[in-house]
């Protein structure tokens, strides 16, 4: 916002200031731009978050048809800038969401953007959470060997993707089916057997509507309308 705040302005703000200074707050995609894996040249702007009361936040270490290398890569020096840095630090176990929260750090975790980033190998999945990545996605628009991406033709979830998800839910990473074909979505709760996400998208009208985006999910997919065994699909703000 630029120049000089209207009274109405100035009490949203706030508002808005209390109800963070009184909860955790947590940015579920810091979206890192990756495009140039290893660099850590953006990262001193996470002051910004602990600036606005921000006490957790996920970044993505990778996205699309960045491979294998790349996105380990990109992970590790992610990793160790921000172990470096006395104001951050790394959420691992949930206790540690307190521990931020209380000393006024920023915790950081990760997140990956599509399962390219574990190649032919659903083992990875365990490595990736071991080094701090908690949640990922099974496509980024485009379909690759576990499932459909939401801008490419969708033939649903693989006997692959079936094993990764399988496996995520194993360790603990959470399912997220942002930027993945419809059919894919629908497939993935059938397999999950905890809850899944849409980390950063809306639902839009199974209907149709003027204006949407291909990655948005259709209302058919998610909230409370479709369960399996207890679980939900449900968008993340």
């Amino acid at each position: 916002m630029t120049g000089k705040m209207t009274a109405p302005q100035n009490d949203v703000l706030v508002r808005v200031k209390t109800i963070v200074s009184n909860t955790l707050a947590w940015d579920n995609h810091g979206c890192m731009p990756v495009g140039v894996p290893y660099s850590t040249d953006v990262l001193p702007e996470l002051r910004r978050y602990r600036e606005a009361g921000v006490n957790v936040v996920s970044l993505n270490v990778g996205f699309g048809e960045m491979d294998v290398a790349d996105h380990f890569q990109t992970l590790a020096s992610m990793g160790r800038w921000v172990s470096m840095q006395d104001c951050y630090m790394l959420i691992q176990p949930s206790v540690d969401l307190e521990l931020a929260q209380h000393t006024g750090r920023l915790g950081g975790c990760f997140e990956i953007d599509g399962a390219n980033a574990i190649g032919n190998q659903v083992s990875r999945v365990r490595a990736y959470h071991q080094l701090g990545v908690r949640w990922m996605l099974r496509a980024y628009n485009r379909s690759n060997r576990a499932g459909g991406g939401c801008q490419d033709d969708d033939d649903g979830l693989a006997s692959f993707g079936r094993d990764v998800v399988r496996e995520m839910v194993r360790v603990g990473m959470v399912v997220c089916s942002s930027h993945t074909g419809h059919r894919t979505a629908r497939d993935v709760p059938e397999v999950a057997t905890k809850p899944v996400v849409f980390s950063h998208n809306k639902c839009t009208s199974s209907r149709g509507a003027s204006e949407q985006h291909p990655g948005w999910p259709c209302e058919d997919v998610c909230p409370e309308r479709r369960c399996r065994r207890g679980q939900r699909y449900r968008p993340v703000p």
